[in-house]
């Protein structure tokens, strides 16, 4: 029997992985549970197991590629003969799914033989197979990392080329077309492009672009007119250090993890309306009552952390803001979750990642040192499991023990906010015209400005810093 090993879903935000190492090679035999490859997302690098006992016929994800959770990576077989013909098409059948969904697409939606020029993120494998099929993609809106087209959205939305000369159609087409060109042929100044890719009949492009001559005329629309389909706006294009290395330059690839992780806040940044707001509170009471509890806990065997007093305390404060527990569901519908769970980033070699704590406003405060103990310790031996990543409310990224006193963190998306906590620091305070000593921490909160207003964001922010003075969850 064949069976088809596809890419694992480790956590709930999870839609890609990185195939980071195949562990086993073609032919060799495995045994159900037995680990096939590494797998690498932007969270955590995990183990992808094997579904049964057989054979390993066939690697269809190579190393350092990207697939969407579900798809295909490679194909087991109960012996070393058996037909799997049909399973080596990229997670379908050669002719198979896709050619079936792309004529079904076409009826429904035919596109322009010419598309218009822009700048198409699309997956290494989506793009092998497209090319292989002779399926039209510049139309479809990916849902991979930095809206990436998958294998996915190409099986679902995928349309056979008219033009079977492939991806020429697509590079080139006339400086009149109604969509903007690249930034070697971007409009001018004095008539922009319009958010749904229609063009001024002011702004023609600059003299740097394509000419006119360069595709029949019948192909453009005019320049009044809209395109036929809307194309997003192209996300601002990476700037790289192109220059020859110099001395003792060197070039060093990136892993896997850290590639992953620049995807991830790179598209945090794009996707968002980041904003942050930043408190200086005084918690010469929270020193106080860390100092009294640390040797308790410790006889008990149990490590006290001020971080772990700031899940509480940001646990209890999030039951009274819904905003701050909100992601955006769609366009115009906001999700608001009836649970907390806190997120803690956690330096680790190769990059970062960050356990949660589910249900943390329902646990005592000795619960979670437990719980943040292990999972830490969990993290940085690379044991965590899928349920004990992703899917938390809010994040708290922890700079204080380097000396950092504030800075303004990227939002682990889809969550609305995170709160950055610096160092403790010891400083006079003015109270009633006289000076005291006291404790004093920085707190930044960056926050969705989709969905948490700046005042939202205050109010929890301040109920936040009253909380670990009154600790009335302790």
């Amino acid at each position: 029997m064949v069976t088809k090993v596809i890419m694992p879903k480790f956590g709930l935000s999870m839609e890609t992985g990185v195939l980071g190492s195949w562990l086993v090679e073609e032919g060799d035999s495995v045994t159900k549970g037995s680990a096939l490859a590494e797998i690498t997302t932007d969270k955590i690098t995990n183990t992808c197991e094997a579904p049964k006992d057989g054979i390993l016929r066939k690697i269809l994800l190579p190393e350092g590629e990207e697939a969407a959770c579900g798809e295909a990576i490679a194909v087991l077989a109960d012996t070393a003969d058996e037909d799997i013909s049909a399973e080596c098409g990229g997670g379908q059948s050669e002719g198979g799914a896709f050619a079936d969904s792309a004529e079904q697409a076409a009826a429904a939606s035919p596109v322009p033989e010419k598309a218009a020029p822009a700048d198409i993120k699309i997956t290494p494998r989506a793009k092998k197979v497209a090319e292989e099929q002779g399926l039209e993609y510049s139309h479809i809106q990916g849902t991979g990392l930095l809206g990436a087209i998958t294998i996915s959205d190409l099986k679902k939305h995928g349309i056979p080329r008219k033009d079977p000369a492939g991806a020429a159609s697509v590079s080139a087409a006339p400086a009149s077309a109604s969509v903007p060109s690249s930034a070697s042929g971007s409009s001018s100044a004095s008539g922009p492009s319009s958010a749904s890719g229609s063009s001024s009949a002011s702004g023609p492009s600059s003299a740097s672009g394509p000419s006119s001559a360069s595709a029949p005329a019948s192909a453009s629309a005019p320049a009044s007119g809209p395109s036929t389909a809307s194309a997003p706006a192209a996300a601002p294009k990476a700037v790289f250090d192109t220059r020859p290395c110099e001395g003792e330059d060197v070039i060093v690839k990136m892993s896997t993890m850290e590639t992953a992780i620049a995807k991830a806040m790179q598209n945090s940044l794009l996707t968002t309306a980041q904003a942050t707001i930043a408190t200086e509170a005084e918690i010469t009471e929270l020193v106080r009552v860390y100092k009294q509890l640390k040797g308790k806990y410790t006889n008990a065997g149990v490590k006290l952390s001020y971080t772990a007093m700031l899940i509480k305390a940001v646990a209890m404060a999030l039951e009274n803001h819904k905003a701050l527990r909100s992601t955006m569901a769609d366009e115009t519908h906001i999700k608001i979750s009836s649970r907390i769970h806190i997120g803690v980033a956690v330096d680790i070699p190769g990059g970062l990642i960050v356990p949660v704590i589910r249900d943390a406003n329902m646990k005592d405060l000795r619960t979670i040192c437990l719980e943040l103990s292990d999972l830490t310790q969990r993290a940085k031996d690379n044991k965590l499991t899928s349920d004990q990543l992703g899917g938390a409310t809010i994040t708290i990224t922890n700079l204080g023990m380097f000396g950092i006193t504030y800075f303004t963190p990227v939002l682990n998306v889809p969550e609305s906010a995170i709160l950055g906590v610096g160092a403790i620091i010891e400083k006079l305070m003015v109270k009633d015209g006289g000076f005291y000593p006291a404790s004093v921490m920085n707190f930044s909160l960056t926050h969705d400005h989709r969905i948490v207003n700046g005042a939202p964001a205050a109010r929890f922010l301040k109920e936040v810093t009253a909380s670990l003075q009154d600790f009335k969850w302790v």
